[in-house]
């Protein structure tokens, strides 16, 4: 399949977002209740989803693909540097609090394996990694796709998917949302992945259209549109779905129809910042954890220590990425390869598609923040 230029942009602009975000919230005031302005920046998050079914359907759509061959290419492409970060976590609060203070072996287990649980001191349901709450909705993402892919049209597919998410979001009227896993499988943000398949089959049809610009402009303006007139002013009253995911269906939409005029002027660098957009999302919020109480005793203005939070972020997630996730992808795909070496190989997924940049915002109890101390509340 041959790149999304202006996806892997979107992963760089998302990601830089969530970074912004979450450097506001940490030289912010705990607890302070959090403006649109702010709150905004979290919305990467959103694009993300989008763009994650946008690529789940662009590397399928147009070959075979399997069951089994979808999930291990997703496991391996997610889970080692997943694994990894966790532990580096793990190790920076044991020699911050000390093997007592340090996640217990129960939280390690459940983040591990994305199941959902609250925390008992913060009311954040997120694994103690925070970011990796995202994964849960990505997990089950793919769990749902993978088992649409045994359907031959495309059709039938994203049929199959929206009936799913549709009984799953219908299912908060029974079971509500006061369960961690309730709340996570009940979550009407599956249609933001939904929207993001529909995205893609649109892009696909429109590839070598004259009228694709037109598209992308259109989607631009709605997404400016909603934002102003919708998105802001009830900030706190519509759903995440609705006021950061309709404009982030709409920005997808738009750069995705204007691939043919944006792949036609790369930019290297923001090339490099989307490749390397899921090692920042792991790595920012250790960094953050690390250099947050640092910068906090400087007594350096706010505008400064936010400055220095986002550009240390990104320097550690494109150091991570380079360092980290390049060579550990390959030797996974290696071992892997190395143990089954009479199985068919795998078709080429493209591992642009990784996850990246936690909401940041899940749901807690109003006023609550996170271990670092940030993150206020928001709905999901």
């Amino acid at each position: 399949m041959r790149e999304t230029v202006s996806i892997q942009y979107l992963r760089a602009v998302a990601a830089t977002m969530v970074v912004v975000y979450h450097a506001m919230t940490r030289v912010g005031a705990p607890g302070a209740a959090e403006p649109f302005a702010v709150g905004f920046w979290a919305s990467g998050v959103d694009v993300f989803f989008v763009v994650s079914g946008f690529i789940m359907w662009s590397t399928t759509a147009e070959r075979r693909v399997s069951t089994r061959q979808f999930l291990t290419a997703r496991f391996q492409r997610i889970l080692p540097l997943y694994w990894t970060a966790l532990a580096a976590c793990w190790l920076v609060f044991a020699f911050d609090r000390g093997i007592d203070g340090a996640p217990g072996a129960l939280d390690v287990v459940r983040s591990a394996l994305f199941i959902p649980y609250r925390d008992a001191t913060t009311g954040f349901v997120a694994p103690f990694l925070t970011p990796g709450w995202t994964l849960t909705y990505e997990m089950i993402f793919y769990a749902v796709f993978a088992v649409a892919l045994v359907l031959e049209q495309k059709a039938a597919r994203l049929a199959f998917v929206g009936v799913v998410f549709v009984a799953m979001t219908s299912l908060r009227f029974r079971w509500g949302s006061d369960d961690p896993i309730a709340l996570r499988v009940t979550s009407p943000l599956f249609f933001e992945f939904l929207a993001g398949m529909a995205i893609a089959e649109i892009h696909r049809r429109l590839r070598d259209d004259r009228r694709a610009e037109r598209v992308g402009y259109v989607a631009f303006g709605l997404a400016g549109l909603f934002i102003a007139f919708v998105a802001a002013p009830r900030f706190e009253t519509l759903p995440r779905f609705v006021d950061f995911g309709v404009p982030a269906a709409l920005l997808v939409l738009g750069a995705t129809a204007l691939e043919g005029r944006i792949a036609t002027r790369p930019i290297g660098w923001l090339k490099r910042l989307g490749d390397a957009s899921y090692s920042l999302y792991l790595a920012h919020d250790i960094h953050l954890q690390i250099s947050t109480p640092w910068l906090a005793a400087s007594g350096w203005p706010a505008a400064v220590q936010m400055a220095l939070h986002v550009a240390g972020s990104l320097v550690v997630g494109l150091v991570v990425y380079a360092a980290v996730e390049r060579p550990l992808t390959v030797w996974v795909k290696t071992w892997v390869r190395a143990r089954a070496p009479a199985a068919a190989p795998l078709a080429p997924i493209s591992v642009s598609s990784a996850p990246v940049a936690a909401d940041t915002r899940p749901e807690i109890p109003a006023g609550a923040v996170t271990v670092a101390g940030t993150v206020p509340a928001r709905r999901g």
